[in-house]
């Protein structure tokens, strides 16, 4: 088994997440702003829930983007692949499950903890 990183991959896949992420976000904003006229107390409180489900959803994939993002970061100024806790280097096989990943094993464990 190979553990070297291929960064071009890496980078190719974060970009991918990235858009999709962006599609989602965008697509969750404008559900957002869609508006229901005249509605009933049933239906304004339907909505009210929705919306609520659907601001969270946005939060949440705003995070994810947020770690998107920062991981290219670490990518173009060369601190991709080290511990943002001890400075050590993250294991190749996580890196490749979550390219986002800012902390290696033993501190992701340390925090969970």
């Amino acid at each position: 088994m190979n553990d070297k990183l291929d960064l071009g991959e890496i980078r190719d896949d974060l970009e991918r997440q990235r858009s999709g992420l962006q599609e989602r976000i965008d697509a969750e904003k404008a559900s957002l702003q869609e508006e229901t006229t005249n509605p009933d107390r049933t239906d304004l409180a339907h909505a009210y829930d929705l919306r609520q489900r659907r601001s969270a959803m946005l939060d949440s994939l705003e995070e994810k983007l947020s770690q998107v993002e920062q991981a290219l970061q670490r990518l173009d100024n060369g601190t991709y692949g080290q511990c943002t806790n001890c400075g050590q280097d993250i294991a190749p096989g996580r890196l490749r499950a979550m390219p986002q990943a800012t902390l290696c094993i033993r501190c992701q464990e340390q925090l969970e903890r």
